[in-house]
């Protein structure tokens, strides 16, 4: 018991310290997460939209507390696992959730990437908006890639396994690219 009122006390103490540029980053990725489930609950709707926008939001407010905490990516896994199983909605629909997605992962990264108590300023702002400007190029291009393959009729190229290996390939190349960045500095 008396860990877990210290785990509790640790983390009012840590938002209690929050700059406000971490602020900033963490109500951008409530908001974002918060708005991709009403997104989903608005497009894709289902039997279960309370209780999926129930999770989200809880699991949205403990990434704002903890950024480093687990609770941003079991969101973003509520949402994908929502928007996948929601059927065929158009094009245009999962493109804006990917970028509201892509907003919170980033939000959430930034946040956890410093002490709350720290602050942001002069060349750590601009290096962080270089990385932002940078990881949602490579998310605009990914989406392209997407919906250019998805465009390509099923006789030409076939769907099912073909799928997963071109995400595999995608992902495999993402993470060279991303390991190559990192070691550039």
């Amino acid at each position: 018991m008396r860990e877990l009122v210290e785990g509790a006390v640790a983390l009012v103490h840590a938002v209690r310290i929050a700059d406000p540029a971490q602020w900033l980053l963490r109500l951008l990725a409530l908001a974002a997460l918060v708005g991709a489930g009403a997104l989903c609950a608005v497009w894709v709707g289902g039997p279960l939209v309370s209780a999926l926008l129930v999770a989200i939001v809880a699991l949205g407010l403990w990434a704002v507390a903890a950024p480093g905490s687990p609770a941003a990516l079991l969101a973003l896994g509520v949402v994908a696992v929502w928007w996948l199983f929601g059927g065929e909605p158009p094009w245009w629909q999962g493109v804006v959730l990917a970028g509201m997605l892509a907003a919170a992962h980033l939000a959430c990264a930034f946040a956890a990437a410093a002490p709350s108590y720290s602050a942001v300023r002069g060349r750590a702002l601009r290096r962080m908006l270089g990385w932002a400007l940078g990881y949602l190029a490579a998310c605009a291009v990914c989406v392209a890639l997407v919906l250019g393959v998805a465009a390509i009729p099923p006789d030409v190229l076939p769907r099912g396994p073909v799928w997963v290996g071109l995400g595999v390939v995608a992902l495999a190349g993402l993470g060279v690219l991303v390991h190559g960045l990192r070691q550039r500095g």
